[in-house]
């Protein structure tokens, strides 16, 4: 395989996944990829000198993985006849990991993040399924929608094989700012009218929070914030407790005759209706 390069894509559809699987010879580097996206590089056979920026480098034997995140430059050099390598790109891991698994690995992280681009090894169940990941990329007739639910498989190994503090200082550079970011529109979203206001909450301008809506939550922040009022609001007029001014305030509302408005713009019906909707569909207790 001396000076030869051989690489596999397989997209993961109606997803920013991808999986690579990538054989090199001694003295060949490892083609550029999006450096949108984050990649865990994981090397199965061989060795690599992976040169990052600013000169400094470190070498990867095989059965060890590391974490590249967004926007950094490098390159993989194979030192050896015969390295093997697979690569997952990525944007985000809550998909897979819950906000409470997130604080999990943070917290047992100290909240710090590890030395750069510290590999780990790749125990026994990840080589098996990287094995097999192999396999798949080169089998030409499997339909893409097969490679649907592997990210979230090979993230749930991770989540299970490794330990908190582990994953939570190598993952830093991402859990950190997701978390953040979710916690921070999940505590302010119902205190502000509009997404201007949300941005002007955040410190960004209108065109940065959209991106990170984007990156999070798949919508724009207006439809986010629309949407997940509804669901709130709707469930709060099916409780009989509080009058329709009191709920109003409860959701940022100045009046009960803005949340109705609120109500005939997204449901089709005042507030009022919806209580009485809800109140009528509720089976009355016999005697």
């Amino acid at each position: 395989m001396k000076d030869s390069y051989k690489e596999i894509v397989r997209s993961v559809p109606n997803s920013d996944c991808a999986f690579k699987y990538i054989e090199l010879g001694r003295g060949v580097s490892l083609s550029s990829w999006d450096k949108e996206k984050n990649r865990l590089l994981f090397v199965l056979e061989g060795k690599l000198k992976l040169s990052i920026a600013e000169g400094s480098f470190r070498f990867l034997q095989k059965g060890s993985f590391v974490l590249l995140s967004k926007g950094e430059a490098f390159k993989g050099t194979g030192m050896q006849p015969d390295s093997r390598v697979v690569i997952f790109l990525f944007n985000r891991v809550d998909t897979v990991w819950t906000s409470t698994k997130i604080k999990k690995l943070l917290d047992a992280s100290d909240k710090k993040a590890g030395k750069p681009h510290e590999p780990l090894s790749i125990v026994r169940p990840l080589e098996m399924f990287l094995k097999l990941i192999v396999l798949y990329t080169e089998e030409k007739d499997i339909d893409k929608s097969f490679y649907a639910n592997k990210e979230s498989e090979l993230l749930s190994l991770l989540y299970t094989f490794y330990s908190s503090e582990e994953l939570g200082r190598m993952f830093y550079p991402l859990l950190h700012t997701n978390l953040d970011f979710k916690s921070f529109v999940e505590a302010n979203y119902l205190k502000v009218e509009s997404a201007s206001e949300l941005a002007d909450l955040a410190g960004c301008s209108l065109v940065t929070l959209n991106r990170k809506f984007k990156e999070y939550f798949q919508d724009t922040a207006y439809q986010w914030i629309i949407k997940n009022k509804m669901v709130l609001i709707l469930k709060r007029l099916q409780t009989p407790s509080g009058s329709l001014s009191e709920i109003a305030k409860e959701f940022g509302f100045y009046s009960g005759s803005e949340l109705n408005r609120f109500c005939q713009r997204q449901f089709g019906t005042s507030a009022l209706k919806l209580r009485k909707q809800a109140i009528g569909k509720k089976p009355v207790r016999k005697m």
